[in-house]
């Protein structure tokens, strides 16, 4: 016996002790897997193969009722591409076989529908001794495939049940023929990412090796480092690598350069019928490939990775695209949808890291067709549309595929509809990485066209900032170069034509590499003609535009053999044209279709792109000010920015945003639309999209503007139910609500009349009792007299709270007449509020107001234990930029109370999604006054009906559904709820409805006074607990309660 078949041998030898032992399917197919990759150990596409059967072992699979199953799910015992594999214990059971035949054909028919038909596909039913391979077909192709389409075709059938070692060659044989020669891998976001993804051995080891290039040469190449130089600055100027990790990235980056002109080559069928040898894999990795089958020719630039196409350094890179050329080879292009390939690269095999970093939220493929869908009636076969933020280009795919239906519909030639989409449908992006990503989007979506293109294509996608300034001469576009702050002037005509212009700077830097050869730069100049160039291009060109014409290409060729003679590259061209044509764009477009960066501008290093954004915000008066100063959202001044600059007016735009433009406070001026002196938008309907659905990580939302002015207080509204369809819910109207100095948008319009303000004023904030272990204190003993010893409460040391003074405990003496008592949030339940309150030590005097008593005063008074204990925190570190006493009297919230002066105090929760409140009845005899504390809002009452009645509604349902529009999410997370519910509670009046409301609070707080347990009291267990507890506790009362409140409005 050959030592190669001993793995085979062993294996069937398991198989068969499974068969005797009765082993289920799931060991037989665990035998299996154990044993391929001995088996196949030498081949390393069968080890590509055999990982693969690891991730499609029980894979889920959709299918449709049959006349022989009405089951619509199932788990495939083994899916390997093309091939499934269908395990029972027996295959001389005949119940079994025809249970198995039945599988494989619901299986396949379920491929057929995910990824369309399939001639090759093989269905494999065996129990591990006998193995038959069947070839699945159909009578003709559909729409929807079930088992009663399939029909399956004996191919091969091994019997290894007896003599084994003579038997195993031809399980070998069946099994490398199937499952790894004639198998190809199906196109999947789950074997992207395993196979190619930045965890998979594939990504480490090529990424390794080219890491290992890149790291040898940086340094002592110029044209290297340059490149990797100008990279970095582009990546930079919204992010800052941490040292050590420029190489990597960067490395990473060719990776995916490599990775992706492989695969549109392999996808378009460009290898097709050719040779494959070092020549066809430099001519994929260089772009000649894709410029003279398809005349593209900027698939493949002089961009920031162009380095490794030089005589040098391409052979290394050859060696390694050979690499992933067979490797990709695996894989069936042919099933897989090609519009969205580049969509699942960018989500499965860019690092999760670097897409955070650029706010990058890829749009899902559902999510654009549903877009287009509700636009399609606008959309006109002349219609030009940009993406400002292309991504891996899922929404410009889109929008070339919307307007070819058109094209079509109108019978407009395919030599023409390839000359529309260049001309009318453009994308720009910021991240190198996306453009590249996004020319291969636009590749793939066009094949079928460029063959038809009467001249050279340029793939109208660049890489720059999309937000410029706005172009105020319509007719001229200037351009600031790099050398001196020189400026040129071009003729918008021509700059907005990319394709000519992109033509002109390629032979200006042509020109001048021929002046470094032979050293004659003014005669170069004096001989070019752009006529020659542009002959087509120049016929609208009037005297005067030819003229300036003439002198920035004198200019531009000059421009070109400076920078070529500091660094000999092409990279100088790439740079100016892609830095140039955005600006030819001023409102020369019908719709603007973007998913635009997610980012705070909190969450942004010191970066060029941070100043740039606030600077944008101020400009567009969306800027937030107070609380979230701080916290400028990029996505809707990125929005407005290109509105203003692209949109024709009256154009149409559509942006995917976060959801926080529905309440959030830091987008409070965008709402109130304070944009509108700059520019005007009208906003015509929003999609809200659930956390259930969103793919964002956050709450989203869709927005359609139109470039018109409007008030934007009303407008259409959906929630949508599926990413892919609106029309399955009904339009309503949404509301733009305000309150005080807040907004939000809101579905109910009850809610505009409900607004009420009769008791915002009366409630008001605490004081900032802290730092908390140097104010909150507890007697040592039972002692009285002038002076007692206190130290840090219990409390107060156990807060997982604290900031300053952490972990401090402080002990001393002071005079009872600086004891305060109060309540935090902690004490406060719905309708009750904790009975022993706490104590704190304050430096203030209590006679008609409250005044701050100095050290130097009380030790004037005699009182030198308490100022012995209030001047030790001025000592200390925390108090040196911000003093003790000034800390507790922030905005007055100490020295400005007089609630030491009422018997009955309301106290509302600041903090957590549930509106909170209870009575307080206090003493206003007692020997301690009341000092109220910053996490409850607290005001007075001349009567307990008015306190009873306040305290229901805020603790009602109905309020708390109210102010759920005004809540801004953080998260998944409902924000503090401060003052919202007060807006909403009518006067009261005493009317019959009201004193109802009244009786039945006091129900509910004589039941929870009766129904208390120790953990109720207990302020260091979890504060929303114990506040539902108490809730659930008169639930049958809060029913009635809630009953009475909605009667109010």
């Amino acid at each position: 016996m050959e030592h190669s078949l001993e793995p085979t041998v062993d294996m069937l030898n398991v198989m068969q002790q499974a068969e005797f032992l009765n082993k289920n399917e799931t060991a037989r197919k665990e035998i299996l897997i154990g044993n391929l990759k001995s088996i196949f150990h030498q081949n390393p596409i069968a080890r590509l193969k055999i990982d693969n059967i690891y991730m499609g072992a029980e894979g889920k699979i959709a299918t449709q009722q049959s006349s022989e199953s009405n089951s619509v799910t199932g788990f495939q015992d083994t899916d390997l591409g093309s091939v499934t594999v269908e395990w029972k214990r027996d295959l001389t059971d005949t119940r079994a076989f025809t249970t198995a035949d039945l599988e494989i054909r619901r299986y396949t028919s379920g491929k057929w529908n995910e990824f369309g038909y399939d001639d090759h596909h093989i269905g494999i039913i065996t129990d591990g001794l006998r193995w038959k391979a069947y070839k699945a077909s159909c009578a003709e192709e559909k729409e929807i495939y079930s088992a009663d389409d399939v029909q399956l075709t004996m191919c091969e059938e091994v019997d290894a049940s007896t003599n084994i070692q003579s038997n195993a060659i031809y399980v070998e044989k069946f099994l490398e023929k199937y499952l790894i020669k004639d198998n190809v891998l199906l196109i999947s976001a789950g074997t992207l990412k395993a196979n190619f993804g930045e965890n998979s051995t594939f990504f480490k080891s090529h990424v390794s090796k080219i890491y290992s290039i890149v790291t040898e040469i940086a340094e002592s190449d110029l044209i290297v480092k340059n490149q990797i130089d100008l990279w970095v600055k582009s990546q930079q100027y919204n992010y800052q690598f941490p040292p050590g990790r420029v190489h990597n990235t960067y490395s990473q980056h060719i990776y995916l350069v490599l990775l992706g002109r492989i695969i549109v080559a392999r996808s378009l069928k460009l290898d097709e019928n050719a040779v494959v040898d070092d020549n066809l894999i430099r001519e994929m990795i260089t772009g000649e490939l894709t410029e003279t089958a398809l005349n593209v020719t900027n698939f493949v630039e002089s961009d920031y990775y162009s380095w490794i196409l030089q005589p040098q350094y391409i052979e290394q890179f050859v060696s390694i695209g050979k690499e992933f050329y067979f490797y990709v080879k695996e894989f069936n292009f042919e099933q897989v949808d090609k519009a969205n390939l580049f969509h699942l690269i960018f989500e499965e095999i860019i690092p999760a890291e670097a897409r955070r970093e650029n706010g990058q939220t890829s749009t899902p493929e559902s999510l654009v067709k549903n877009i287009f869908k509700r636009i399609r009636t606008n959309l006109k076969s002349d219609s030009k549309i940009i993406e400002p933020a292309v991504g891996p280009g899922a929404i410009l795919g889109e929008a070339i595929r919307e307007l070819r239906n058109i094209l079509d519909i109108e019978e407009i030639p395919k030599s023409e509809q390839i000359k529309i989409i260049q001309q009318n449908i453009l994308g720009i992006d910021v991240d190198p990485i996306a453009v590249i990503l996004a020319k291969a989007t636009w590749l793939l979506t066009t094949a079928e066209l460029l063959p038809e293109a009467d001249d050279m294509i340029t793939i109208p996608i660049y890489h720059t900032d999309s937000l410029i300034k706005k172009l105020y001469d319509d007719d001229i576009v200037t351009l600031e170069l790099d050398e001196e702050n020189q400026i040129i002037s071009i003729p918008r005509t021509l700059a907005i034509n990319h394709g000519a212009l992109s033509k002109l700077y390629k032979h200006f830097d042509s020109l001048a590499k021929l002046a470094l050869i032979n050293g004659d730069l003014e005669g170069i100049i004096d001989e070019f003609q752009f006529e020659g160039i542009l002959a087509d291009e120049i016929i609208e060109l009037d005297e005067v535009e030819k003229i300036m014409l003439e002198e920035a290409s004198d200019v531009l060729i000059k421009y070109f053999y400076k920078k070529r003679l500091k660094i000999n590259d092409g990279i100088w061209q790439y740079m100016l044209l892609n830095k140039t044509v955005p600006k030819g764009l001023n409102q020369e477009f019908d719709f603007i279709i973007c998913n635009p960066p997610w980012l705070t501008i909190s969450s942004l290093p010191n970066v060029r792109y941070k100043n740039k954004i606030i600077g944008l915000a101020k400009e567009y008066k969306i800027n937030p000010t107070g609380s979230s100063a701080h916290h400028p959202e990029m996505a809707t001044v990125f929005m407005l920015k290109a509105i203003d600059v692209y949109l024709k007016p009256e154009g149409d735009a559509v942006f995917i945003l976060p959801g926080t433009i529905m309440d959030g406070d830091n987008h409070y001026k965008f709402r109130q639309s304070a944009f509108h002196p700059i520019v005007n938008v009208r906003f015509e309907e929003f999609w809200e999209i659930p956390n259930n659905l969103s793919t964002f990580k956050v709450k989203s939302c869709v927005l359609f503007c139109t470039k018109e002015y409007a008030e934007n207080k009303e407008f259409k509204y959906r929630e949508l139910i599926t990413l892919d369809e609106h029309e399955n819910v009904s339009l309503g109207k949404i509301y733009l609500v305000q309150l005080d100095k807040k907004s939000a948008y809101s579905t109910n319009y009850n809610v505009i009349s409900s607004v009420q303000n009769t008791y915002l004023g009366r409630f008001r904030q605490g004081a900032d009792l802290m730092p908390r272990t140097a104010v909150f204190v507890e007697k040592m003993n039972s002692a009285s007299g002038k002076n007692i010893s206190i130290s840090t409460s219990k409390y107060a040391a156990n807060n997982k709270n604290n900031k300053k003074l952490k972990n401090r405990v402080f002990k001393g003496i002071i005079s009872p007449k600086y004891l305060f008592r109060t309540i935090i949030s902690e004490m406060l339940l719905p309708f009750y509020i904790l009975p022993d309150e706490l104590i704190v030590a304050l430096p203030i005097k209590v006679d008609d107001e409250i005044k701050m008593v100095s050290n130097e005063e009380l030790i004037i008074k005699g009182e030198s234990y308490s100022a012995k204990w209030f001047s030790q925190f001025d000592t200390l570190e925390e108090f040196q930029k911000n003093s003790f006493r000034k800390g507790l009297d922030v905005r007055g919230k100490l020295t400005q109370q007089n609630f030491y002066e009422d018997n009955i105090l309301v106290h509302m929760g600041a903090g957590g999604s549930q509106p909170c409140a209870a009575i307080q009845q206090n003493n206003t005899s007692h020997e301690m006054k009341f000092i109220a504390d910053q996490t409850t809002y607290v005001a007075a009452f001349s009567t307990m009906e008015e306190a009873r009645y306040v305290v229901g509604l805020i603790n009602s349902d109905y309020i708390n559904k109210v102010i759920k529009d005004f809540q801004a999410e953080g998260g998944f997370t409902e924000r503090h709820v401060h003052k919202l519910p007060l807006m909403f509670i009518p006067e009261f009046q005493r009317t019959e409805l009201q004193l109802e409301i009244v009786k039945q609070v006091e129900k509910i707080e004589n039941k929870i006074c009766d129904s208390f347990t120790s953990d109720d009291l207990d302020i260091e267990k979890k504060l929303t607990s114990r506040r539902k507890t108490v809730r659930k506790k008169v639930e049958d009362e809060l029913v009635i309660l809630n009953e009475l409140v909605a009667q109010l409005f």
